[in-house]
């Protein structure tokens, strides 16, 4: 939605330099004949019948919602007279809600009015439900003060605390370096995070935010391809930051066993959907690092448990 607001306060700027037809201004701010194909589906791919679909639009000053059931072919046709652009909404018992969008006014990628009508008619959108498997895995996110900096810290994700003797923790997952001079957060303090992860023992995976599961169901064994990360805030004019990518998650792989004879026999699996690093107002810097954890040796599943 904020990119919508964002995208008609730009557009209004060039429609006020003429930089539009009289159709498309007339149709952004007064609506136009709007059809929309929204095909429901599943993350393999398979059509979702019977999925509940709401359409949430704007036509004139009016705010609107239209709703509907996908058919046999896993298809909600959405028509209504609309100023461009809609939320999508779609849902169904055994899958997580998902949401998406249908945009005629974009910046860069306006579309034409023809007749009444904005132009394609109809448009095609996907909309992906995951389906609900073994959500089973537990979600630990707190604040972790960092005991110590400048220098290597263990960390348990098990327990969701550092390793002796900063901590409770016994096995180290992953160990944490974080750099500071000391300065308050309002002070432009620098600050340098490093992960160690023992060898090639994470990688990164894109997240669905149109899903309420956005994250992934299950560890991949043969993605591994990252050894260490590092992240900073430097520098005050100009302020130079290096910041966990949120469109992202860490797949991470730990606690390896190995035997003589045919090398690693089992692992365990967690997922870090953030990093973020600051000082507190009591002066002490802060790790938050939400993370999901499987206990089970060699189970790759790291779906939530909400």
């Amino acid at each position: 939605m904020k990119k919508n607001l964002m995208a008609i306060s730009l557009l209004s700027v060039f429609m006020a330099s003429g930089e539009y037809s009289k159709k498309f201004v007339d149709a952004m701010h007064n609506g136009a004949d709007t059809a929309v194909s929204i095909k429901v589906c599943d993350e393999t791919g398979n059509l979702v019948t019977n999925a509940a679909v709401s359409v949430c639009y704007n036509v004139g000053a009016n705010r609107s919602e239209e709703c509907g059931r996908t058919d046999e072919n896993g298809v909600f046709l959405f028509s209504k007279k609309t100023n461009g652009y809609g939320e999508i909404c779609a849902k169904k018992d055994g899958y997580y809600d998902s949401t998406g969008g249908f945009s005629f006014i974009d910046m860069g990628r306006e579309h034409d009015v023809i007749d009444g009508m904005w132009q394609p008619n109809p448009m095609y959108c996907r909309i992906v439900l995951k389906k609900i498997r073994n959500p089973v895995v537990s979600c630990s996110m707190k604040d972790l003060v960092v005991p110590a900096t400048n220098t290597w810290i263990g960390f348990d994700a098990a327990k969701y605390d550092w390793t002796s003797p900063f901590g409770k923790g016994t096995i180290a997952d992953f160990a944490v370096r974080l750099e500071w001079d000391g300065k308050m957060q309002w002070q432009y303090t620098d600050m340098r995070l490093y992960i160690d992860f023992a060898g090639k023992n994470a990688y990164l995976v894109d997240v669905d935010n149109g899903s309420a599961c956005p994250y992934v169901y299950e560890a991949q064994t043969n993605r591994f391809d990252i050894s260490e990360l590092s992240y900073y805030r430097v520098g005050r004019k100009p302020r130079l930051k290096c910041e966990f990518d949120k469109g992202k998650e860490l797949i991470v792989r730990s606690r390896c066993q190995t035997n003589i004879v045919s090398g690693a026999v089992s692992y365990n699996y967690l997922g870090i959907v953030n990093i973020e690093f600051a000082v507190d107002n009591n002066g002490h810097p802060i790790l938050w690092m939400p993370c999901y954890f499987n206990p089970t040796p060699n189970d790759t599943n790291l779906e939530p448990n909400r």
